[in-house]
């Protein structure tokens, strides 16, 4: 997770960490950053179409593949 200042994408490295242990940390080199946040109610709107099962279903290869 970053901050709305933080630009994640110009960074060659990250420095992660355990919240709780924080002594506990790993430098990631080999990363991609993805755009989490997105808004479902704006002004009493709701803006956010939840996917079908098959939806779902049918993207559950690529986001594995995201993590490998």
């Amino acid at each position: 997770m970053a901050l709305d200042n933080e630009n994640s994408q110009e960074e060659k490295r990250l420095k992660m960490f355990n919240p709780v242990h924080t002594y506990i940390s790993k430098l990631v080199k080999n990363f991609s950053v993805k755009e989490l946040h997105q808004n479902i109610v704006v002004n009493g709107s709701i803006l956010y179409k939840e996917p079908t099962l098959k939806e779902i279903y049918g993207s559950s290869p690529k986001v594995m593949d995201d993590f490998c």
